[in-house]
């Protein structure tokens, strides 16, 4: 997932899976080229295990970001 921010924001991020493990990356497109270049380092990443929630709650700047979820078997 995508998404922009045009000044300062705070992110608040809440998920959970019923069946697995989860991760959740959010990922900065430090040269603004709209893509997510690998490898690259996140700038946070928070798990889910099932049935427990897990949020992430972070202050950003103006630019554009990635989210990335992963279902862990």
């Amino acid at each position: 997932y995508h998404f922009t921010l045009d000044k300062t924001n705070n992110l608040n991020l809440n998920f959970s899976t019923t069946n697995g493990h989860a991760a959740l990356g959010l990922f900065s497109d430090s040269n603004n080229n709209f893509k997510l270049d690998l490898p690259s380092l996140g700038l946070d990443t928070v798990f889910s295990d099932p049935g427990r929630p897990a949020s992430l709650t972070r202050t950003l700047g103006a630019g554009n970001y990635y989210i990335m979820i992963i279902h862990i078997i």
